[in-house]
């Protein structure tokens, strides 16, 4: 009688520390996820790309505390990408550095492996974050993120991540709203270039 009452002490125990480990992995995505989301606000290139680098470190901590690795593995490996994308712009070696995120990048998908659909998905997403990465340009920057994310929201939806489904619509409407500011402005300039007097 007393064997089987401390059998079942040790499974209440082991049940509190799977939900506080299930509650601390949540809160920690939803920061990290947060983070990722308000990074489409900033109209700066480099603080953008800084700050979703945060934001996939931050969900590969997630990741890590829910006991995936392979998933904290494919967010640390983006954020390395994207400080790499950043180096390419900045440093002198920085275009040659930035190949490099293309081996990283592959060993996380491959390391993600799963089902033939899924495999598909992940290395589309992964091609379009890594393209992404490569541009200058701002408004390609979005466009190729929203690309990249409209991959994962198919993949998410399909798997029944309701969180990830979430993240991926709040994160490319963002990147899509600022987009379409900044096609506004750069019509509104070239039409008030247009009406001036030569």
């Amino acid at each position: 009688m007393m064997a089987l009452r401390n059998h079942d002490n040790e499974s209440v125990i082991v049940a509190l520390d799977f939900i506080d480990t299930f509650i601390l992995g949540q809160i920690i995505g939803v920061i990290g996820y947060g983070v990722c989301i308000l990074a489409t606000q900033i109209p700066n290139r480099t603080w953008l790309i800084t700050a979703e680098s945060m934001g996939c470190l931050i969900v590969g901590l997630q990741w890590f505390v829910l006991g995936a690795p392979i998933l904290a593995i494919m967010n640390v490996a983006y954020a390395i990408v994207g400080m790499l994308g950043i180096a390419r712009e900045k440093h002198k070696y920085g275009q040659a550095l930035y190949f490099l995120s293309i081996p990283i990048v592959l060993c996380a998908v491959l390391m993600n492996w799963e089902s033939v659909w899924q495999n598909y998905a992940v290395t589309l997403a992964a091609c379009f974050f890594l393209s992404s990465r490569f541009c200058l340009g701002v408004l390609k920057v979005r466009g190729l993120a929203i690309c990249s994310t409209s991959t994962w929201l198919v993949l998410n939806a399909l798997s029944g991540s309701i969180p990830g489904v979430i993240c991926n619509i709040l994160y490319g409407s963002g990147h899509a709203r600022q987009m379409a500011k900044l096609l506004r402005a750069k019509k509104n300039a070239a039409q008030n270039l247009a009406v001036q007097p030569l």
